[in-house]
């Protein structure tokens, strides 16, 4: 599920580039990118393996 969001994030953000950008080095896209992995990771190691 996450997959098919972080895609859709992607692919919207190579479309409508980020006029402004979070202190000047990251647009919101890679904000928005990064914390769904964070959010996975933490999933992953909570629920995730025996």
């Amino acid at each position: 599920m996450s997959a098919m969001i972080m895609t859709g994030v992607f692919i919207v953000g190579l479309f409508y580039r980020a006029g402004t950008r979070f202190h000047q080095t990251v647009g919101w896209a890679s904000l928005i990118l990064f914390s769904l992995y964070l959010i996975n990771s933490y999933v992953l190691y909570i629920y995730g393996g025996p």
